[in-house]
């Protein structure tokens, strides 16, 4: 991992990204927020090096959606899923598709930032 990694957050809450920001901040990451899918898609080409922490329910495009879209554009981006509302049926199912791991909420900040420190570590 180096200075150059970037957390992405994607959730339609401002409070919970920027909750997640300053979670990434005090681990002395560097993060960018966005609250829709296609708010990401507007910036993300590809080429930054970085993970996913993407709420799955969003307004339009849903995080499932955007994570498939960009595994479609052959983009790998490690995602870390964030939600209230998962089934063990769908866990399995985004494990297999290249998901790092899933969270539900409330998920401890300790836990999210371990999550994402592993994951940067592995680019």
């Amino acid at each position: 991992m180096t200075d150059k990694e970037t957390v992405f957050v994607v959730d339609d809450d401002a409070s919970a990204g920027a909750s997640v920001a300053a979670l990434m901040h005090s681990g002395g990451l560097r993060s960018e927020v966005f609250d829709s899918a296609e708010a990401f898609l507007e910036r993300f080409d590809g080429s930054d090096r970085g993970c996913l922490v993407l709420d799955m329910r969003l307004g339009g495009m849903s995080g499932p959606e955007l994570h498939r879209l960009l595994r479609s554009r052959g983009i790998n981006i490690p995602t870390i899923l964030i939600s209230g509302h998962v089934d063990s049926e769908s866990t399995i199912d985004f494990q297999d598709a290249g998901v790092v791991t899933r969270l539900e909420k409330p998920y401890r900040g300790d836990e999210l930032l371990s999550v994402v420190k592993a994951a940067l570590e592995d680019l």
